[in-house]
């Protein structure tokens, strides 16, 4: 089956629906979890190549409706994951939580998980509400905290190797911005921060977009970079999201500044000593999310401008 098709297969009600009773059947249902019935299918985002995320509509389960998150691949189980960040803390009735898992179909390559309460850092911010992004530093916070154990064999990703590669990416598919992006990469490569630093398992992807903000809890989704490195990447790559939201004028300039203000204020008070990495990873992760646009040319030019001016403004130390 090919990667299209087995995403396909699970993207209708009557796909869905098939391949769960399919699972019953043989046995390989969870023995525990009554069978759905998913009454609606809506896309939320596709890896090409790697994963697709639904929200199913269902009726069975308590409450009205689940993610499942479908790979192109055999992978590790997300499940043991989720299972030790959980065990370290990340889970009700604590403030700061991990999404929970339904099940795990490994036939499928499928994982069903709770939709997790609230709404968006991101979506938050676009409304003006700031306090998201001090909710989004003290999840990090408490998570960079928590004692989990790292896996007994890891590789690390060197920072300035990657800055090298994202500086030839840009300067190849936006030659105009080539000077602006050689220029960060040599304050990147100027400040050159003690590297492995104090390494730990991160998220690997930790966004706006992945913050998801109630009442009562912080919950963090999208777990599938999960790795072992430098916590400050994690900071970094938050702080990049929001310049990001900027340059495409989703919120405004003076929000992004308050909205990082917040979020580091709010990370130093419970890790100072990775907190005075920020600056660096920001900035790095700006110069990524500047390579990425790169690849679709003049389109996207003005927003990798903005991240390579936001990337300098960060590194300098500049607010």
């Amino acid at each position: 089956m090919t990667t299209t098709t087995h995403f396909s297969a699970l993207a209708t009600p009557r796909g869905a629906n098939g391949h769960f009773a399919h699972e019953w059947r043989a046995g390989r249902w969870p023995v525990e979890l009554p069978l759905p019935r998913v009454r609606a299918v809506r896309y939320l985002r596709l890896h090409p190549g790697s994963r697709c995320t639904f929200l199913y509509t269902v009726e069975g389960w308590q409450g009205a409706a689940c993610i499942a998150k479908v790979y192109a691949r055999p992978r590790p189980p997300l499940s043991q994951t989720l299972a030790s960040l959980q065990a370290a803390g990340l889970t009700a009735p604590a403030r700061h939580r991990v999404p929970e898992v339904i099940a795990e179909l490994p036939a499928l390559r499928l994982v069903l998980l709770r939709v997790a309460p609230g709404r968006t850092a991101a979506d938050m911010l676009q409304d003006g509400d700031l306090e998201a992004t001090a909710r989004a530093g003290e999840w990090l916070g408490a998570f960079h905290t928590a004692p989990i154990a790292l896996p007994t064999a890891y590789t690390l990703r060197y920072p300035l190797a990657q800055a090298a590669r994202w500086h030839d990416r840009i300067a190849r598919h936006l030659p105009a911005l080539a000077n602006r992006a050689g220029a960060l990469h040599t304050r990147l490569l100027n400040a050159r921060p003690q590297w492995p630093g104090e390494v730990r398992l991160i998220h690997g992807d930790f966004g706006a977009a992945h913050v998801f903000v109630a009442a009562e809890t912080t919950t963090v989704i999208d777990w599938d970079s999960c790795r072992v490195g430098d916590p400050a990447e994690d900071g970094g790559r938050f702080i990049a999201s929001l310049w990001h939201l900027a340059a495409r004028e989703r919120i405004t300039r003076d929000d992004a500044v308050a909205g990082v203000w917040r979020f580091r204020a709010a990370y130093a008070a419970v890790q100072p000593r990775i907190a005075a990495r920020l600056p660096f990873y920001a900035a790095l992760a700006c110069l990524r999310k500047a390579a990425r646009l790169a690849r679709h040319g003049e389109r996207q030019q003005h927003q990798a401008e903005a991240l390579l001016t936001a990337g300098q403004a960060e590194i300098g130390g500049v607010s």
